[in-house]
């Protein structure tokens, strides 16, 4: 039986997906394979660093619990 390498994964709804096509920014939330906040954390750091190294505009506070945000600051309180 094959195993994942996986550590965690990352989706958005899709009504943020509706939104950010209309020029807004977008909420991606993520967590990781075991749950919890030491091992979410790395996940939204490797997500943020992937981001970052492709010019995308990230909004994180470093926090396990809240949402990694797409856009620009104005575009997240819109």
């Amino acid at each position: 039986e094959a195993r994942s390498t996986a550590i965690g994964y990352v989706f958005w709804h899709r009504q943020g997906e509706e939104h950010f096509q209309n020029g807004h920014g977008l909420h991606l939330y993520y967590s990781s394979r075991a749950d919890d906040d030491e091992h979410d954390k790395p996940v939204g750091d490797m997500i943020v660093n992937a981001l970052c190294d492709q010019g995308v505009p990230v909004i994180w506070d470093y926090n396990p619990r809240t949402a990694i945000f797409i856009g620009r600051e104005k575009e997240r309180d819109a």
